[in-house]
């Protein structure tokens, strides 16, 4: 698998010194199959993997975007009966291993819930990747799933996911873990900076300052 990846990522490389520029994944594909890219990188969004994994330094914000997915759902991990999230982690199912975005833990017991971030800002999950993860959970025997995206699901998807207990969860896609909008289950949740007021002679003087991580 590692010797595959390695491949992947010389093929991308070489093509992008040839073009110049970062391939497409289009253009990637004609010199190395899709087929070969997924058995080699699992779960979605392979070639921004891949991309990632080949040091292109725009893929920082895939790389934010799962953190972030994880922070808020540690916060939030009550409300989705969990209690607590892990971070990215290869699962063996029974077909093969999975490497996935993070993972749950159910409360009071030892099921887990497979979790996708997954910040595509130009369309909504459609059926085929809400199809994708149902079957990654079925392979691992999970107890569900939970995809974050920013736009939520097509309605084929949402078909998929209330099959197959998958809860949508929608998060910004410039959400940091002090300023954020989230939504699932009907609801939204607002995270702002903190703001430190300060009064200087007659009227008040706001200072907004970003709150720090402990």
């Amino acid at each position: 698998m590692e010797e595959l990846i390695q491949k992947a990522i010389d093929e991308y490389n070489a093509l992008k010194e040839k073009l110049g520029k970062q391939p497409s994944s289009r253009e990637f594909f004609k010199v190395f199959s899709k087929r070969r890219l997924y058995e080699a990188i699992e779960g979605g969004n392979a070639y921004s993997k891949l991309q990632d994994l080949a040091g292109d330094t725009d893929m920082a914000e895939w790389r934010t975007y799962e953190e972030v997915t994880r922070f808020l759902l540690n916060k939030f991990s009550e409300k989705f009966e969990l209690s607590k999230v892990e971070g990215k982690q290869i699962l063996v199912g029974a077909s093969t291993e999975w490497r996935v975005d993070a993972k749950g833990i159910r409360e009071g017991s030892e099921s887990i819930v497979i979790i996708e971030a997954r910040r595509h800002t130009k369309s909504k999950q459609n059926q085929e990747q809400l199809g994708a993860l149902a079957f990654r959970i079925h392979d691992v025997g999970a107890d569900g799933g939970i995809i974050v995206s920013p736009l939520g699901l097509q309605s084929g998807a949402k078909k998929v996911a209330d099959a197959n207990n998958i809860v949508s969860v929608q998060i910004d896609a410039n959400s940091t873990v002090e300023g954020f909008a989230m939504k699932f289950f009907g609801d939204l949740y607002i995270g702002v900076p903190c703001a430190e007021i300060k009064l200087t002679g007659h009227a008040p003087t706001v200072v907004v300052s970003e709150s720090k991580k402990a």
